[in-house]
């Protein structure tokens, strides 16, 4: 449903960064891959992996730096 939704926005001109569901479902936009289920994500994360480390830096100090930028925040989500 996400999927099909975001081609409908993009195809209406918007651009579609991220959508969510209640079901734990994250779906990134600017892929062209169409899933919330993992598969665009980890594609993100291997991008992400390669900014960081060419910036020389680790992943947790990259994390650090978002905190300390941004702030810590938490995510829960239950049943």
């Amino acid at each position: 449903w996400l999927g099909n939704k975001a081609l409908d926005l993009e195809a209406d001109g918007y651009k579609v960064l991220f959508a969510y569901e209640e079901a734990i479902g994250f779906m990134l936009g600017g892929t062209s891959v169409v899933d919330k289920d993992g598969v665009a994500a980890a594609a993100v994360f291997v991008d992400l992996v390669n900014h960081v480390y060419g910036r020389e830096l680790s992943l947790q100090a990259h994390l650090e730096g978002l905190y300390a930028k941004y702030g810590e925040r938490l995510y829960k989500q239950g049943y």
